[in-house]
């Protein structure tokens, strides 16, 4: 049985600090990077198999975008996990130039398990 009575099941997520900003092609847009971790009971970085979902907020933390990804399909979660990170990589694309800082946020509904919620995490454009 898969869910909360899984050993190996994400019992929690957190951005991770290697999200970032990185240039886009696009004239004037930015790239941002969140990695989301999740970690099993023993602290072990681990898939899930639920729903996640990515926010960003501008530092007035105006809405700028979200991304619900379902990990339950398995060529999405391969698609999204990073073997080298052991995280899932959510690319947001559309970010102005002029933003600099962006907070980050993520939820993990797994099945029939409670969510999960990250911390809020802070990520600086050091252009």
């Amino acid at each position: 049985m898969v869910g909360a009575f899984w050993v190996y099941a994400p019992d929690q997520i957190e951005i991770h600090p290697l999200s970032r900003f990185a240039p886009s092609e696009e004239q004037g847009k930015d790239l941002v990077y969140v990695h989301v971790e999740c970690k099993d009971g023993d602290d072990f970085a681990c898939r899930g198999t639920g729903v996640l979902t990515v926010s960003l907020f501008s530092k007035n933390d105006s809405h700028i975008n979200t991304k619900v990804v379902d990990l339950g399909d398995a060529i999405v979660n391969y698609d999204y996990f990073d073997a080298v990170t052991r995280t899932y990589q959510v690319i947001f694309d559309d970010i102005r130039d002029d933003c600099d800082v962006v907070t980050a946020h993520a939820t993990y509904d797994g099945i029939g398990e409670r969510t999960m919620q990250s911390k809020s995490h802070t990520i600086k454009n050091y252009r």
